[in-house]
């Protein structure tokens, strides 16, 4: 385990919280944008969900990132309802 995830179990102990991470990016910052997401629930086993989505042609760094973070919101949604 990593320093940050140490770091992040000591405030927010992975059997408590749930972890999202999210990435987007587009080619030059404004064509051809996509994003992932990760997470982990706390779920008293480690569940681990992964996924990544393409958002268009003419999509720019900051949409990308925000609908990685619209899609982790989805899918943690989906996944604990």
């Amino acid at each position: 385990m990593g320093f940050t995830n140490k770091h992040l179990d000591k405030k927010y102990p992975i059997k408590e919280w749930i972890r999202i991470y999210t990435n987007g990016s587009a080619t030059d910052a404004v064509r051809n944008g996509g994003g992932g997401v990760y997470a982990t629930l706390p779920d008293g086993t480690t569940c681990t969900l992964e996924m990544s989505f393409a958002c268009g042609r003419r999509c720019t760094n900051y949409k990308a990132e925000a609908e990685a973070i619209k899609e982790a919101l989805n899918m943690v949604n989906n996944k604990i309802s």
